[in-house]
């Protein structure tokens, strides 16, 4: 039943299937999580391929019919591990390729597209809890992924860099970039919108975006996904909790890769910079306005970190104290006084935010809501929710759901 439980914990962080299959191929265990709930059944031909090219040690990842990808992995005890089918993106051409179909009977929009990095969070730590000589991310990639020739990216620079002065176009300032970056680590709102007017009525001569794809669609997309990482960054350097800021970057780039209508994606990038900017200011504020004597502690940065990291269960002062090998009581007093919150108004304030955005971002009913997020039912969160915010949280949905990124 534990490991059941981890496998849903696959399926459902990548939103796609998982097989575990006995050696000579049985199915012993299947979860399916995909985004239109079927349960579609991977060919026989398929899946026989996929184990022959299984691994010895480490994660076996393959390109099926040039479009989705699955990985597999083999257990101590003689099991193989099959995640898929998903959609990849930011990384170099796969190693292991198969010229089989492989979406499982599914249209290319039901595939979930999720970036390498968000793969490798949920995909390696998986894999590890099975061996103690651990796989570490540059192992999975050089196993994985070809690297292009430095030939190759001299040779694209030197075209790149000739048809940029033939056509007297250049990118954008490097300082223009610095000031953006600056103010969201900074949380400096005013200075965003300036820079966002400065790119609007800047005259000084054509500018344009670099090209990082030969696909245009393609590398519109990778723009977006570069400038909602490097404001990520930007903010955790103001300050915010690194897991937070990756968790909001990770969904922002979902967001781009689910858009169908690139149009929105100016708009959407946009709102990501003022999202991550209003985040350090408000942080910077509730610091201020703090002890002045109640310095940063280590303690409860890492109780913090626990807590973002496990958002989506019921989390508690006691075992997150057991967690971090501390005394309960001291947790407690620690973190009341760093924080000026008790442990679990901090929690409950943390969950409901999360709500919010999953209200907006997303189509989960609010009895998924509450399941995730670990309250005991929808009417206990729909409770919470309307004292905190004053609304309940159809209300919330209607006013605030982000309808124009939906197609």
């Amino acid at each position: 039943m534990v490991e059941h439980n981890h496998f849903v914990f696959i399926a459902e962080n990548l939103r796609t299937g998982l097989l575990a299959l006995r050696g000579d191929g049985v199915v012993l265990d299947r979860v399916y999580c995909t985004l239109t709930g079927e349960r579609p059944e991977l060919a026989r031909e398929l899946t026989g391929a996929l184990l022959a090219l299984r691994p010895e040690r480490g994660i076996r990842t393959v390109l099926t019919g040039g479009r989705y990808c699955y990985s597999l992995f083999g257990t101590p005890d003689g099991k193989t591990i099959l995640v898929g089918p998903n959609a990849v993106v930011n990384h170099d051409p796969f190693r292991h390729t198969l010229p089989l179909d492989g979406d499982a009977g599914l249209m290319h929009e039901d595939i979930y597209g999720l970036s390498i990095d968000n793969y490798l969070r949920v995909l390696l730590p998986s894999y590890n809890l099975y061996y103690e000589q651990m796989l570490t991310e540059a192992q999975y990639l050089e196993s994985n992924f070809l690297n292009a020739s430095d030939e190759h990216v001299q040779k694209g620079y030197q075209e790149r860099l000739f048809t940029s002065r033939e056509e007297r176009f250049s990118h954008n300032p490097y300082s223009q970039e610095k000031r953006m970056l600056s103010a969201v680590e900074t949380g400096d709102l005013v200075l965003l919108e300036e820079c966002r007017r400065q790119e609007i009525t800047d005259q000084t001569g054509p500018v344009r975006f670099g090209s990082l794809s030969d696909n245009a669609e393609r590398s519109y997309r990778n723009l977006a996904i570069c400038a909602v990482t490097l404001v990520s960054r930007a903010a955790i350097r103001g300050g915010i909790n690194p897991e937070l800021a990756f968790s909001l970057c990770d969904s922002y780039i979902t967001q781009i890769e689910r858009l169908t209508d690139l149009t929105h994606l100016a708009s959407l990038t946009e709102k990501a910079k003022t999202s991550f900017c209003t985040m350090v200011k408000e942080l910077r504020e509730r610091t201020a306005r703090a002890d002045a004597s109640a310095a940063k502690n280590p303690l409860v940065e890492k109780a913090k970190s626990y807590v973002f990291a496990n958002l989506h269960r019921r989390v508690t002062l006691a075992q997150t104290a057991q967690k971090l090998h501390m005394n309960q009581n001291y947790l407690s007093e620690l973190f009341k006084k760093t924080e000026g919150v008790s442990f679990s108004a901090f929690v409950l304030e943390e969950k409901l935010k999360l709500a919010r955005k999953m209200l907006m971002y997303s189509d989960y009913s609010y009895v998924d809501i509450a399941n995730y997020l670990g309250f005991s039912s929808q009417s206990h969160l729909g409770k919470l929710f309307r004292e905190h915010y004053g609304m309940t949280l159809r209300e919330f949905r209607n006013q605030y759901s982000a309808n124009e990124y939906r197609d």
